[in-house]
């Protein structure tokens, strides 16, 4: 055993003694610089620097110069040595660089790829979910922005937004949505009172309004129920019809029953109530987090070799990363199963009803779960 990584590098081993190398890495992933004390002269060293090209090709006419760790000639110390070729080749994103036998390829999980061309030198094996760009690109052909995950795709290094179009995702909308919904209602109860505030006041002004009255409590509130209104239509209705209360309010000098019937109807749903009243706002929400619950628990799947003959089943087997992350994003970011906040990388695509009995490899019959409540439930 020459190394074995750590969290913040390596640890390189010479004649059974250990030294400790850190790698510095960029918000990419990429490892920019190593560095470690000189165990010799006791000071802080550059064992290697790069510095990239967008693409992954490195600069190699400034800063150049690699070191190694190795024996002293007495063979009693451990000291730096210039060197070609470091042991540690896990560089740009994170991945191993073969450039033994004059490859010059990056080996990701499911492709290698070659560095100096932008281009890997097989097709994408999901090619079919991306049918707007070539099948050799790397990272949707932005790597300043976005990191390529395994061979297969791309994803923002932020982990925040939809890997194909920048699109946020459903919580991001519901807020976003519940944000916009409130300025506008509010300049609309406003503007029909005393004309404290107009429709063309500011946003900072009238967030502030909404803020001081709704509180961010109620804007989450909201937000569950735009999301259930988007992803659960029936449902929520479902849970409005049960819910619909007549609380009495008044908002500063705007009086409710001067408004549009439009408004008067939706004005429950935000406006804080009298004490004692539950706000529909308050009701629904709490339907529709049952709901969600509800439909996120996972039965239990069956045993053995399945009920449906394997030439009959889905040709799909395995959820793409693409399918996962859109999982992920409808559960908030959770677990299904165990409701811990992961990262995609730490979940797998489940199907609710077993592929082997029939189960088919969609969106309506995944979840997004962590890998070991992955494997209890299949125990």
């Amino acid at each position: 055993m020459r190394f074995f990584p750590t969290a913040e590098g390596y640890v390189s081993v010479n004649n059974g003694k250990f030294n400790y190398v850190y790698n510095y890495t960029d918000h990419l992933g990429n490892v920019r610089l190593s560095f470690l004390k000189d165990p010799e002269k006791g000071v802080l060293s550059v064992l290697e620097e790069n510095n990239y090209y967008p693409f992954g090709l490195k600069h190699e006419n400034y800063n150049s110069q690699k070191y190694k760790l190795a024996q002293s000639a007495d063979g009693v110390s451990i000291v730096l040595q210039p060197t070609e070729r470091n042991i540690y080749q896990y560089k740009y994103l994170g991945q191993e660089r073969q450039d033994e036998l004059g490859l010059n390829l990056d080996s990701f999980r499911y492709r290698n790829y070659d560095y100096a061309t932008a281009r890997f030198i097989s097709i994408d094996p999901l090619a079919e979910d991306y049918m707007s760009i070539t099948q050799y690109q790397t990272a949707h052909n932005n790597p300043v922005w976005k990191i390529e995950i395994e061979g297969l795709e791309g994803t923002p290094s932020n982990g925040k937004r939809d890997i194909v179009n920048n699109e946020p995702s459903a919580v991001e909308k519901g807020l976003t949505w519940t944000s916009d919904f409130l300025v506008s209602a509010y300049r609309e109860i406003a503007g029909s009172g005393s004309g404290f505030i107009s429709t063309v006041a500011p946003r900072e002004l009238v967030q502030s309004q909404v803020d001081n009255i709704v509180g961010p409590k109620r804007v989450e509130q909201i937000a569950v129920v735009v999301n259930a209104a988007i992803n659960d239509p029936g449902g929520f209705l479902a849970d409005l019809a049960e819910s619909v209360v007549q609380p009495v309010f008044d908002l500063a000098s705007g009086d409710a029953t001067r408004m549009g019937a439009g408004v008067v109807a939706i004005a429950p749903m935000f406006i804080t109530p009298v004490a004692g009243e539950e706000s529909v706002i308050e009701s629904v929400a709490a339907k529709a987090e049952a709901r969600a619950a509800k439909a996120t628990e996972l039965p239990k799947p069956g045993k053995g070799r399945g009920t449906v003959e394997p030439g009959a089943r889905d040709t799909k087997r395995v959820y793409s990363q693409k399918q996962k992350t859109k999982l992920l994003a409808n559960q908030d970011g959770k677990c299904a199963s165990c409701g811990e906040v992961k990262k995609l990388e730490e979940v797998a695509g489940h199907h609710k009803i077993r592929h082997a009995d029939g189960g088919k490899t969609t969106m309506e019959n995944g979840a997004a779960v962590c890998k070991d409540c992955h494997k209890k439930i299949h125990k």
